[in-house]
């Protein structure tokens, strides 16, 4: 909005130019969704967003406030199922972070809830970021409840998305923590 456009008028823009190509929305951040709802859901009316990431972080509002993302989990899986209405050719992708400090296991499980509300899913294991609010945050997940909850992820990204999600252990792996466990490279 810093130049008087935003993505809707840019999509609307190459939108005009021709018929002859789809887009691939990476990272549409779910405030965003809110904010601009009834422009994003124009552009999704047109059939030509083949793929769409609403990084949602986490299914529990709680632990969405502790990360301060200000959006209703709710709110945006009325707005997907709204998308999802007018755009059914769409692939609906979305980060979910596990195991953040002070997750409780109903936490997680309202994570696993709303991955049912997309078609690809990234678990992102947490990991402290030095000198990061979260880092501050007490109490950890201890390392037992960390492990069981990747092998839940697992199990889910294996059986409900085989081949279209991954649970992401650290950022220095060498295959999905799903896809070793399932016995692959």
């Amino acid at each position: 909005d810093d130049l008087g456009t935003d993505l809707i008028d840019l999509i609307s823009m190459l939108f005009a130019e021709g018929t002859d190509f789809s887009l691939k929305l990476g990272y549409v951040y779910p405030q965003f969704l809110l904010k601009k709802f009834e422009g994003i859901k124009g552009i999704f009316a047109s059939g030509r967003i083949r793929y769409v990431n609403f990084p949602m972080q986490s299914g529990s509002s709680r632990i969405l406030t502790l990360m301060k993302r200000l959006y209703n989990v709710d709110t945006i899986r009325q707005a997907l199922a709204q998308l999802r209405n007018v755009a059914p050719q769409t692939t609906f992708c979305t980060h979910l972070m596990i195991n953040f400090p002070n997750e409780s296991r109903d936490d997680f499980l309202a994570s696993l809830a709303l991955a049912d509300d997309f078609d690809e899913v990234l678990f992102l294991n947490y990991s402290d970021n030095i000198d990061t609010p979260a880092a501050r945050i007490f109490p950890k997940v201890s390392e037992a409840e960390v492990r069981r909850r990747l092998d839940l992820a697992s199990d889910y990204a294996n059986r409900h998305k085989s081949g279209r999600s991954a649970v992401i252990q650290d950022f220095n792996c060498i295959a999905p923590y799903n896809i070793r466990r399932q016995g692959g490279k």
